[in-house]
Order: structure tokens, then C-alpha cells, then sequence
């Protein structure tokens, strides 16, 4: 079956629509918890895990019994597989996704994680007796812009940071400045 283009568009506008709850959230994290101390990571997760569970559940009941999406239990092998992955894939993912959010910026993250594309690529292309995928100019040029966005990102922030120390230095030199201009007043 051939996807129609309305469904097509409709794939389309939940993707991006996920995207920007996404950045909504990453930058809310980053907003709300400036210090990584504020927050005990794995019980923020666990609550939010809970809170999904607790709201997503009757949604999922409720797309079975309409069949909209039928629901069938998985054999206890495929559940352990999936239990496993979601231990290492998802919250240990998660977890250090929002370290990193919280220790550096929103952006500076979510870019380095589209850095994942052209190092699948890659590792696929290194990789012996692996299936070499094709190259196509289109794809090194994306992968090159993907790795020119982070560099760019990072110098960025980089020179952010470094500014802000500079200012301090002039405010506290001012400072100083003004003390010294006060002991000479209080000496005449």
C-alpha cells in the first residue's frame, strides 16, 4: 500500500509538531533547572515515566476497544528485550541528554544529537561486512552542513562564555575604581 498524500501531510505536521514540543521542552528543562543540583535527575524522570503512564494508559485503552490500534501482550522474551532497551536506550539516553541540556544549552545538544546521522552513516560505511550504503552527494553535503551547524554552535556558545567573564572583570575593576575614588575623598 502506497501512503496517500493527505496521510503523507498529516505524518508530516505530527513530526514537526513533535519537534517543537520537543525544543518547548528542552528549553523549559534548561529555564526551569539552571543548576543541575536543583534536581535529582532520575527521580524527575521516574516521575515524569509515571505521569506519562498514568495519562497515556487510558488513551492506549481506548484506541483498543475502538480498534483503532489493537493491543496484543508480548511473548516474556520480547518483553525483556524491550525492557532492556528501554533501560539503556531511554532512560540512560535520557538521563544524559539532560545533564547535558542543564550543563551547557538546549541548542548546543539537540544539534550535537543530529550529529547521530552522518556517524550511522559512517559507522556503516567503516564497518566490515556491514551493508556499505550508497553515497550520494546530497547526503555528504547534509552530513557536512550537520557537522559545519555544531561547529558553528559550539563557537558560539564558546565566545558567549568567554564575555561575560570579560564583563565581570570591567565591572569589578570599575568597582575597584570607585572604592579607590572613595578612600581618596575620605583622605582630603
Amino acid at each position: 500500500d502506497a501512503p496517500s498524500s493527505n496521510s503523507m501531510f498529516i505524518g508530516d505536521l505530527l513530526a514537526l509538531a513533535g519537534a517543537v514540543l520537543f525544543g518547548c521542552y528542552s528549553v523549559l528543562l534548561k529555564k526551569l533547572i539552571p543548576d543541575e543540583n536543583l534536581v535529582n535527575m532520575p527521580m524527575f524522570f521516574g516521575f515524569l515515566g509515571l505521569i506519562n503512564g498514568v495519562a497515556c494508559i487510558p488513551i492506549l485503552i481506548l484506541f483498543h476497544y475502538t480498534k483503532l490500534e489493537l493491543f496484543d501482550p508480548a511473548p516474556p522474551s520480547v518483553f525483556a528485550y524491550l525492557t532492556v532497551n528501554a533501560l539503556i536506550g531511554t532512560v540512560l539516553s535520557d538521563l544524559l541528554w539532560a545533564k547535558a541540556v542543564v550543563l551547557t544549552s538546549p541548542l548546543t545538544v539537540n544539534v550535537g544529537m543530529s550529529l547521530t546521522i552522518p556517524l550511522s552513516f559512517l559507522a556503516d560505511f567503516v564497518t566490515p561486512g556491514a551493508t556499505r550504503p550508497s553515497v550520494q552527494l546530497e547526503y555528504l553535503l547534509g552530513a557536512l552542513l550537520v557537522l559545519l551547524s555544531f561547529i558553528g554552535v559550539n563557537a558560539s556558545d564558546s565566545a558567549e562564555q568567554q564575555e561575560p567573564d570579560g564583563a565581570a572583570r570591567l565591572r569589578e575593576a570599575n568597582d575597584l575604581a570607585d572604592v579607590m575614588d572613595d578612600l581618596g575623598d575620605l583622605d582630603e
